[in-house]
């Protein structure tokens, strides 16, 4: 193969665990995309036998961000189990792949993947017998505990087997049969993805051009930076709706991702631009509502004492705070200054519920500030503008 065919050539990661009756199914797949003039990445071929200082979860890690496809088999082994994670190292090169947005295939033995069918309902009822009862969604050992006790599971598979076509079909991967002792027909495999991926070759002179802009306004906000270390200005009331309106439109939503430290993350959910902005001023009492714009409600007084108000409770802290409620699938960023409090309303999607928001709290606060980071620092001055005006 010439140095440009290989730079060409698609990348396929072949995973699954150390087991005997996978060995000739990874050994036929490797040789056929060879033969196809694409470049398989198989651990007993091309990658491993490292030396003693390199971490071999981190390697198989890397090979998974470098290919194009990572092609994972699944029969009744489960492998090696990581503690740090709560993961098995196949799993966690699925969910690294996900993260850096390649294709994953999956093919699970049709006698196992029938089986797990069987059981789907079984360890959704134990996930959510464990969420009423802690209210937040268990780790894999939480539920593996639970699911080991299940006297109606197949003694031959490893029970973490039936939790990972679990968590890969919630992640809408689908789950394709193999029979065993019967070949893949790969080149249909690919020629469909090639199809299917075709619309993306005229997006990259787009994606250029939005690279550009960012570079621009990397050097404008470092400039406005500047002169907001130089310049003192207040804020009229009568064009604070304008300001919050600016303030809105401007603030984005975030990609939550949850992090399997050292190795690698997850997106977890989603949450849309901010739709609305309230701000709120401490008169001695209460919290007063000075001004909003967008989807909000706002009230006119809320007790400082009020324990249910997330914008007394952030102010009351006098820390950033995040707070959701399922009913109107929203979240509440409060960001506390002297005496004011503005609060940013972000909607959540469908994926979101107050066990999902009490498990990844933290996750989707860092998500949210990650996003808006430059926005927080320029309102944080606009805030204090309006401190000045009294």
């Amino acid at each position: 193969m010439t140095a440009v065919e290989t730079a060409t050539a698609t990348r396929i990661f072949i995973s699954s665990v150390a087991q005997d009756e996978l060995s000739p199914l990874r050994e036929a797949a490797y040789h056929e995309f060879r033969a196809l003039g694409h470049i398989p990445l198989l651990f007993e071929k091309n990658f491993g036998a490292w030396d003693s200082h390199t971490d071999p979860i981190r390697k198989c890690l890397e090979m998974a961000e470098s290919c194009d496809i990572l092609m994972v088999f699944i029969k009744n082994k489960a492998g090696s189990f990581i503690e740090q994670t709560d993961r098995t190292v196949s799993h966690m090169e699925v969910i690294h792949a996900l993260h850096h947005k390649k294709a994953v295939l999956v093919y699970v033995d049709e006698v196992v993947l029938k089986q797990y069918f069987q059981l789907k309902k079984e360890i959704q009822t134990i996930e959510q017998e464990y969420v009423a009862e802690h209210r937040s969604k268990p780790k894999f050992r939480d539920m593996l505990s639970r699911l080991e006790n299940h006297a109606e599971l197949p003694p031959q598979v490893d029970p973490y087997v039936w939790l990972f076509l679990y968590d890969l079909n919630q992640k809408n991967l689908y789950l394709q049969a193999m029979k065993y002792g019967i070949s893949i027909d790969w080149k249909a495999h690919l020629s469909d993805m090639l199809r299917r991926s075709a619309v993306l070759l005229s997006m990259g002179k787009e994606m250029e051009r939005k690279f550009q802009l960012s570079d621009m306004y990397d050097r404008a906000y470092g400039m406005l930076q500047k002169l907001f270390e130089t310049i003192s200005f207040t804020i009229r009331i009568e064009d604070l709706p304008r300001c919050l309106y600016i303030l809105q439109s401007s603030m984005r939503g975030a990609e939550i991702c949850y992090d399997y430290v050292p190795y690698t993350k997850e997106i977890i959910g989603m949450i849309a631009p901010c739709s609305g902005v309230t701000l709120y001023k401490d008169n001695g009492t209460s919290m007063k509502y000075v001004g909003g714009c967008g989807d909000v409600r706002g009230i006119s007084n809320i007790r400082l004492t009020d324990t249910n108000s997330y914008i007394a409770r952030s102010y009351q802290l006098k820390q950033m705070t995040l707070s959701y409620t399922e009913l109107k699938q929203v979240f509440y960023f409060c960001l506390p200054k002297g005496k004011y409090v503005i609060t940013f309303h972000f909607p959540a999607d469908a994926s979101w519920d107050e066990n999902k928001f009490n498990t990844y709290h933290h996750e989707a606060l860092h998500g949210i500030i990650k996003h808006n980071m430059m926005m927080l620092q320029v309102i944080d001055v606009l805030i204090g503008g309006l401190m000045d005006e009294g």
